[in-house]
């Protein structure tokens, strides 16, 4: 005689299920990214970013080639997509960082500025 085991009701089948996807969809999220285009001296550079969070506050920090440091807040839209504007300084390789509240690092990139 071959022994069954009581199996679970559909609706706890389905339960657990819902938990496990719900619990693992998070890391299946993309990374949050940021570019950064090059750009002429004196002129703005579109800095944009995506993955984020809805209407996340990012603070980005950019370095010029002489070491100086400027800030700049933005936040991202009710997408995730951060879509900001900043002045090209003197001409050489910036760096911007962009950061969420916490200062932890969202991403980076690299800007030539040229004449």
């Amino acid at each position: 005689m071959k022994l069954q085991r009581p199996t679970a009701p559909a609706w706890v089948q389905v339960f657990v299920l819902s938990i496990v996807l719900a619990w693992s969809l998070p890391s299946l999220a993309a990374p949050a990214w940021l570019g950064v285009p090059s750009a002429a001296n004196g002129t703005r550079i579109a800095v944009v970013g995506g993955s984020l969070q809805p209407w996340q506050a990012i603070t980005l920090r950019v370095t010029d080639p002489s070491g100086q440091q400027s800030t700049q807040s933005a936040t991202a839209d009710a997408k995730g997509v951060l879509s900001v504007q900043i002045v090209a300084g003197p001409t050489g390789l910036h760096k911007v960082t962009a950061y969420d509240l916490n200062g932890k690092v969202i991403g980076e990139g690299d800007c030539l500025v040229t004449r």
